[in-house]
């Protein structure tokens, strides 16, 4: 049957009546996806965040989903403003006729007006990059296989029905992160208890100054372990974790951001790298370079010198991002935002034109880019 453009109404936030309809959509398009967990709530699809599920309706009914969800986040002692983006999908048929990109823009505008920073999408494709957004924030991939142990891991395993009792002592180990989500003991619960991955299959790794949680995956007739978050002392970490796989008798995987040098320097000596990539099946969009720059000044102003970042000038209008210092001027369109300020796996060189520029840049980028954790969508 056809589809009369004339029937359309949105973009607009979704009302608590309709979110039963927004999650059936969401839920028809991606496998494993929350049907019949409104109630106890995935983050994004709990009543409070109605307004921040943009959509648009056909006669009524839901057929274009964008879910929105707002954090703050701490980057080396300065606060953050960020969205998580997730359950981007339109209905069979009423793709291909750019419902989707016209609620992406509302969404852009929608975050724009509440001072966010920048935006973590939950997919690389592009839709995306047509969008702005970025493959950027440099990602190492390692693979721990069960060998025979140093020493036995002393780690206290948790099943997942004690997972709320120790998160007072995950938010005193993760609080400590160079990069961390803003999480309260009753935020941390109320994340962990809208996961299915928690109740099924989750597994804890917790020592006194360290922990790691995964979830257990199957492939093949082969279970392994999946690291989503990690904190902690590294040491500790890089001692434990080959310990941990040898108990278990499993593969264990993380994926570690390059900026993590520590960890990266320690697992990858142990021959374990297993590639690199951008962050893994993210995106990620700058939506005020000028306003992250200006948050993050005192993180980067010891890099360059209070003088040099006195004559740095940071703007961004829409698309645009313009980065000036005594008379030069260079701008950075779209993608090309995002992939200056969190680096790229591919080599970029920057204001070639300009020493001096290019020099103050290659001094404060890449900033370190946040991971989803259990704050994953």
């Amino acid at each position: 049957t056809g589809v009369n453009s004339m029937s359309y109404e949105g973009p607009r936030g979704a009302k608590k009546e309709e979110l039963e309809a927004v999650v059936s959509l969401v839920s028809d398009t991606f496998s494993g996806g929350p049907r019949d967990k409104i109630s106890s709530g995935y983050l994004m699809f709990m009543p409070e965040n109605a307004e921040n599920l943009r959509i648009m309706l056909y006669e009524g009914r839901p057929v274009t989903h964008v879910g929105l969800k707002e954090f703050e986040i701490a980057m080396c002692g300065c606060e953050l403003k960020l969205a998580c983006v997730g359950g981007v999908c339109s209905a069979p048929e009423h793709r291909k006729q750019g419902l989707a990109s016209r609620v992406l823009e509302d969404a852009w505008e929608r975050l724009r007006q509440a001072a966010v920073d920048f935006v973590m999408i939950s997919g690389d494709r592009g839709l995306y990059w047509r969008a702005g957004a970025s493959r950027c924030s440099p990602t190492v991939h390692f693979e721990v296989l069960p060998e025979a142990a140093e020493a036995a891991s002393n780690a206290s395993l948790c099943e997942s029905d004690r997972f709320a009792e120790q998160a007072p002592e995950l938010l005193r180990i993760y609080e400590n992160e160079p990069v961390h989500w803003k999480r309260s003991v009753e935020q941390l619960r109320k994340i962990t208890a809208s996961r299915p991955e928690i109740e099924e299959r989750a597994i804890l790794a917790l020592w006194d100054e360290a922990y790691l949680l995964g979830w257990l995956k199957n492939e093949n007739d082969e279970t392994w372990i999946d690291i989503q978050e990690y904190a902690g002392d590294r040491g500790r970490l890089l001692a434990e974790i080959p310990n941990l796989a040898a108990a278990r008798g499993m593969r264990l995987r993380l994926r570690v951001p390059a900026w993590d040098e520590t960890l990266v320097l320690g697992l990858s000596k142990s021959g374990r790298e297993a590639g690199r990539s951008n962050f893994p099946e993210s995106t990620i969009k700058v939506l005020s370079l000028d306003r992250l720059m200006e948050k993050t000044k005192p993180f980067w102003v010891s890099k360059i010198g209070e003088q040099a970042a006195a004559a740095l000038r940071f703007e961004q209008t829409g698309e645009i991002a313009t980065i000036s210092c005594k008379g030069k001027r260079l701008d950075f369109k779209g993608q090309e935002i995002g992939e200056l300020v969190f680096g790229t796996i591919e080599p970029r060189e920057w204001a070639k034109q300009s020493p001096a520029l290019r020099e103050a840049l290659g001094k404060i980028f890449p900033l370190p880019a946040p991971r989803y954790g259990v704050n994953y969508l």
